[in-house]
C-alpha cells in the first residue's frame, strides 16, 4: 500500500515569493511513473458523492470528478479510459474491496489537501482509493463546485484531475506547469488542461489512440435559435470546455463577451447573454488552449415574434406526448394552440414553449399558432398528425448483462402485420433477437429478423397470418406492445443510447411501415427509444479466488485441494475457483493458478486480478451472483 505525496500549498506558497523574482530553467521532460499501470487500458471507479453542500449537490460532485477523471482520455491521444460504475457508500480506504473509490474525507490531511492510495502485483494496477481532506493544519479548506473559483477557495476539478493523473500510473512531474506538478499553484483554476508533460506521460505509458485529436467540441446548443437582437440565454453542451478567460466563442463574426460567459462544468459552457447578430444560420467556433471546434450551422438568429419550428413536427392524433415550440421572443405569456387546440400545461423553458399534444381533429397537417398580446404567428402545416406511431420503449439494461426492449404500435387501422428498421451504437449495444411470446404478434405465421451487429442495424419483417380461417390482427386503437428486442449492453455504466427508427438501404430496402387489413401501406410516426446502462448487477470476483477472502495467494489453491479432496468446504464461488475459466472445477485449476502466481505462468482470464464480471459466461455460478 502506498500513498502519493498528493499537493503540500503551503510549500508552494513559500516557493511562489522566491520564484517571482526568478527565471526557472524549462524542462523539456518531468514526468514520472508509478510502479504500476493498468494490463487492459481501462481503470473502473466508483464515486461518493459525500463532499459539504458548499460543494453542490451530489450530482453536481459526481459531475466534476468525472470531469477529472475523463480529461485523460478527451484532452490526451492515450490509449486509456477510466471507466465510471456508479456511486459507493465507501469512505475510508481498503484496497482490498474490488472498489476504486473516490470520497471526501472531514479529517485533516496534515498539511496534504488530497491523496491517492494504490496498490499492484508485478508492474499491474490492482487498486486505489483518492481521498479529498475537508481540513488543512487545522483549518477548514474550502472546495470549490461549479464555476470559477473565489480567491479563498480551490478549484477540486482541477486537484481530481492530478489525482486521477495517479489513478493512471502517473507520479508527480517536475514541470511546475504540469497537472501532475506536486504542489497547487494558486487556486487551481488554470490547471484544468492537460500540459504537454501529463499528455506525453500518459502516451508513453498507453500508447496513443489512431487518429486520436484534442479540441474542444460542441454536440449540443439549447436553444438553437433566438432573436438577432440577441439578449437571450443559451447552453452549450460538450466536452473540454476549460474556463472563462480562456475561452473565445463566436456566434459567426460576433465573439461574445468573456464576461457573458459561464463554465459551469467541463461538459457545459452557459451564455448568459448573446450578442446582437444579423438573421440566419450561423457556425459556433470555440477556442481555447485545447484547440479550436466549429459547429457548422449550429445556431439561427431570427427576427421578430415567430414560430420556426416544433419537435417532434409529427405525433399520434390521439395527442398526450411532450412537444417543444421554438420561435423567437416568447415570453412566460405565449399561448401557443396545434390545429386549434391550446397546447396542454405549457411552459416556457430555454425559449421555446414545451406542453403536451392536444388531440388533434382529424389525420393530417395542422397549423402551430403562437399569439403574445398583440403579436402572432402562425407556422402553416407545421405539425402533422397521424394515427399510425411506432415506438421503441426505453429500458435500463446493467452494464455486460442482457435485457428487452418493447416495441410498440398505435393505429387507427386494423393491421396485418409491419415491417421495421433501426439503428443501434454497435460499441454500446447488441442486439440478439425479436421475440414475440406474450405480445398481440404472437404466433405470426412470417418472423423474419435480420441483424448486422457491426453495422448496428435490425430489420423485421411481421405478418400475423391467419387462425381458424380468420385474419389475426392487431386491432386498432391505443398502444400494444408487438415485440420485444433482446440486447446486451456492451457500453459502461451510466451511458444513455438510443433505438433510432431509420430506414435503411440495401438488397432488399428495410423500411418501417404498417400493413392495413388491405395490404396497404401506412406511414407511422417515430419515437426512438433510449437505453440507459447501469452498473451490473451481476456478482463479482477475482479468478483464482477459491475461498473468497479477496486475497490471490496460496491459500487459494490449498482451499481448492481440500475441496476436491479431501471433503473440505466448496468454494464460494465456483466461478472464481475455475482459474484456467474452462468451465469446470478441477484440480488443474489449482495447478494454474499456482503457476500463474509463482512461477511466471499464464495469467488468469479476465476478471483477474482485479475483480469485475465475468465476460464469459458459464454454468457455474457465484453465491447471489
Amino acid at each position: 500500500m502506498k500513498n502519493t505525496r498528493a499537493f503540500h500549498p503551503a510549500r508552494v506558497a513559500a516557493l511562489l515569493s522566491l520564484v517571482s523574482g526568478l527565471v526557472l530553467p524549462a524542462i523539456s521532460s518531468g514526468f514520472e511513473f508509478l510502479p504500476y499501470k493498468w494490463a487492459q487500458k481501462r481503470a473502473p471507479y466508483s464515486i461518493n458523492p459525500n463532499f459539504p453542500a458548499t460543494v453542490g449537490t451530489a450530482a453536481q460532485v459526481i459531475e466534476i470528478l468525472r470531469c477529472g477523471a475523463d480529461g485523460w482520455r478527451s484532452q490526451t491521444a492515450a490509449d486509456f479510459q477510466f471507466d465510471y460504475r456508479g456511486t459507493t457508500n465507501i469512505a475510508k480506504v481498503d484496497l482490498l474491496d474490488g472498489i476504486n473509490a473516490v470520497f471526501f474525507t472531514a479529517a485533516d490531511g496534515n498539511g496534504i489537501i488530497s491523496a491517492t492510495f494504490y496498490d499492484g502485483v508485478g508492474d499491474r494496477y490492482t487498486g486505489f482509493d483518492t481521498l479529498f481532506y475537508g481540513n488543512y493544519a487545522g483549518n477548514p479548506f474550502k472546495w470549490h463546485g461549479l464555476g470559477a473559483p473565489k480567491e479563498d477557495e480551490f478549484d477540486l476539478r482541477h486537484v481530481a484531475l492530478h489525482e486521477f493523473g495517479h489513478g493512471v500510473g502517473l507520479d508527480h512531474s517536475k514541470v511546475m506547469e504540469a497537472v501532475m506538478y506536486g504542489a497547487l499553484i494558486g487556486n487551481g483554476l488554470t490547471r484544468r488542461v492537460l500540459f504537454d508533460d501529463d499528455r506525453a506521460g500518459i502516451e508513453s505509458l498507453y500508447g496513443k489512440r489512431p487518429g486520436a485529436q484534442v479540441s474542444p467540441l460542441i454536440t449540443r446548443i439549447t436553444p438553437n435559435q433566438g432573436p438577432s437582437a440577441g439578449g437571450n440565454e443559451v447552453l452549450l453542451e460538450g466536452e473540454n470546455f476549460t474556463w472563462e478567460d480562456d475561452t473565445r466563442l463566436s456566434f459567426g463574426p460576433v465573439q461574445v463577451p468573456a464576461a457573458n460567459l459561464i463554465v459551469e462544468i467541463c461538459s457545459r459552457l452557459k451564455v448568459t447573454r448573446l450578442p446582437r447578430n444579423t438573421p440566419g444560420l450561423v457556425d459556433v467556433t470555440i477556442t481555447n488552449k485545447l484547440g479550436t471546434f466549429t459547429l457548422r450551422n449550429g445556431y439561427t438568429f431570427g427576427a421578430g415574434f415567430e414560430v420556426i419550428a416544433v419537435e417532434p413536427d409529427a405525433g399520434p392524433l390521439q395527442g398526450g406526448i411532450p412537444v417543444r415550440v421554438s420561435g423567437n421572443k416568447f415570453t412566460p405569456d405565449t399561448r401557443v394552440s396545434i390545429g386549434g387546440a391550446p397546447l396542454e400545461s405549457p411552459r416556457l423553458a430555454d425559449g421555446r414553449i414545451e406542453g403536451i399534444l392536444p388531440p388533434g381533429k382529424r389525420p393530417g397537417p395542422a397549423d402551430v399558432q403562437a399569439i403574445d398580446r398583440q403579436e402572432t404567428s402562425i407556422l402553416k402545416g407545421g405539425f402533422t398528425y397521424k394515427t399510425e406511431l411506432l415506438r421503441a420503449a426505453d429500458a435500463e439494461i446493467p452494464s455486460g448483462q442482457k435485457g428487452l426492449a418493447d416495441i410498440r404500435v398505435a393505429t387507427g387501422e386494423h393491421l396485418r402485420g409491419l415491417s421495421l428498421a433501426l439503428r443501434f451504437n454497435p460499441r454500446e449495444l447488441l442486439a440478439e433477437g425479436l421475440a414475440t411470446a406474450g405480445t398481440w404478434s404472437e404466433g405470426a405465421e412470417l418472423l423474419d429478423v435480420r441483424i448486422d451487429a457491426a453495422a448496428g442495424t435490425l430489420t423485421c419483417i411481421l405478418y400475423l397470418g391467419y387462425a381458424n380461417g380468420f385474419p389475426k390482427i392487431i386491432p386498432r386503437g391505443p398502444e400494444v406492445t408487438v415485440g420485444r428486442i433482446a440486447l446486451q449492453a456492451l457500453g459502461a455504466a451510466g451511458l444513455e443510447t438510443l433505438l433510432h427508427f431509420e430506414d435503411i438501404p440495401g438488397a432488399p430496402p428495410a423500411f418501417n411501415v404498417f400493413w392495413d387489413t388491405g395490404l396497404g401501406a401506412l406511414i407511422p410516426v417515430f419515437f426512438d427509444g433510449k437505453v440507459k446502462i447501469t452498473a451490473p448487477a451481476a456478482a463479482t470476483f477475482s479468478r483464482g479466488d477459491a475461498n473468497g477472502d479477496g486475497l490471490l495467494d496460496i491459500s487459494d489453491a490449498v482451499y481448492l485441494l481440500n475441496a476436491l479432496f479431501l471433503g473440505g468446504p466448496a468454494p464460494p464461488c465456483p466461478d472464481a475457483a475455475d482459474a484456467d475459466d474452462d468451465g469446470a472445477v478441477e484440480m488443474n485449476d489449482a495447478v494454474f493458478f499456482l503457476l500463474a502466481r509463482f512461477a511466471g505462468g499464464e495469467p488468469p482470464p479476465a476478471p483477474y486480478p482485479d475483480p469485475g464480471v465475468d465476460p464469459t459466461p458459464d454454468l457455474l455460478e457465484c453465491q447471489g451472483g
